[in-house]
């Protein structure tokens, strides 16, 4: 995908501006690096098992959230946990769904996307937490790998 895609994707997502400078300058200032780890943590409040092959890219600290970029064979998921993570309410079927007690949406817009948002993760004067994580990619929203990374995600409030 290339750079103006991913910012508009990213754009399209988030609508935050911090977050897609961020990625962007994360992305083009060599901010990917492969993780050694298969577990990936989000933030303080969240982590994840990551599938074999999948990369993490993270950006330069964010003001108001922990955000990046997770890659592999034609896919990419991008990750944010902040009060401004965009809920997908928008998007395709959603699946209503717990994650570790806490209120989650599962949902496929089409066959090339999946994203998971949990809510209600954290509350302070910005608002309220929560987690989003939006993959992209021919045919991902019937990949049983991904569907299970997402729903695998574990709290660690």
């Amino acid at each position: 995908m290339s750079l103006i895609r991913l910012k508009e994707a990213v754009a399209r997502l988030r609508g935050g501006l911090c977050f897609c400078l961020g990625l962007t300058l994360g992305l083009t200032l060599g901010g990917g690096v492969a993780m050694a780890s298969e577990t990936l943590r989000i933030g303080k409040l969240a982590e994840l098992t990551l599938p074999a092959g999948m990369s993490v890219h993270a950006p330069p600290t964010m003001i108001d959230s922990a955000a990046g970029k997770i890659t592999g064979p034609g896919i990419e998921c991008v990750y944010d946990l902040g009060p401004f993570a965009n809920t997908l309410e928008d998007r395709g079927r959603a699946e209503s769904l717990t994650i570790d007690g806490k209120p989650a949406r599962l949902v496929r817009d089409g066959p090339d996307v999946i994203g998971l948002h949990v809510t209600d993760l954290a509350r302070d004067p910005m608002g309220v937490t929560g987690l989003t994580l939006f993959c992209s990619g021919p045919g991902v929203a019937k990949s049983t790998t991904i569907e299970t990374m997402l729903r695998g995600v574990r709290l660690t409030l």
